[in-house]
């Protein structure tokens, strides 16, 4: 299977590294955010992993990763259209899209095997308490609905009009967004960090 980490330039407020440092690539015991994410991903089957990234941090970064890296040129490496170019040929089978600020651990293979029995375009790995996770199980048929400046969000908006199947597949763990200073410090205490 293949996945894709979307490296984006969050800026976190009251954490100023994060103006030179994306957020996944913040350092969590000698590691990365995105570190874990690729453990996850490799402990599950998920071999051909994608970086989408923005050009304004390439350099500094990219000798680290052996994977292809999408470069986008844009603040924001989340839409899709902008990876959208990148990928189409190279994506024909239903693949995993992860935010590399978000960390959750869950069963990646039983999230697709829900995907594929429902026959979902895209499946949201939600929380029990129906926290997004920042996790997507995607059928590629999605980017016949991708325009340009399309995020997650406007995509299931598109396909539920469309009477597209959408679905949540619900996990035990609540997901842990990078997106303040307090919830870098509990991925920091997280147990689910290698």
């Amino acid at each position: 299977m293949k996945g894709i980490i979307l490296l984006c330039n969050d800026y976190i407020k009251d954490f100023p590294i994060t103006r030179e440092i994306p957020v996944g690539l913040l350092p969590v015991h000698g590691r990365t955010i995105v570190d874990n994410i690729i453990d996850l991903f490799f402990k599950h089957g998920v071999f051909e992993i994608w970086l989408s990234y923005n050009k304004k941090n390439i350099n500094q970064y990219s000798e680290k990763f052996s994977f292809p890296v999408i470069l986008t040129d844009k603040e924001n490496s989340n839409y899709l259209f902008l990876i959208k170019r990148d990928i189409i040929n190279n994506f024909k089978k239903d693949f995993i899209i992860a935010n590399g600020c978000a960390v959750l651990n869950f069963n990646i293979a039983k999230a697709v095997d829900f995907h594929k029995k429902e026959k979902n375009i895209i499946t949201k790995v939600i929380s029990k308490n129906n926290e997004v996770s920042e996790y997507y199980i995607v059928n590629p048929k999605i980017f016949k609905y991708v325009a340009e400046k399309t995020f997650f969000s406007d995509v299931i908006k598109i396909l539920t009009a469309e009477k597209e199947k959408v679905g949540d597949y619900v996990c035990q763990e609540s997901p842990i967004k990078c997106d303040s200073m307090g919830n870098y410090e509990k991925i920091l205490n997280w147990e689910g960090i290698n």
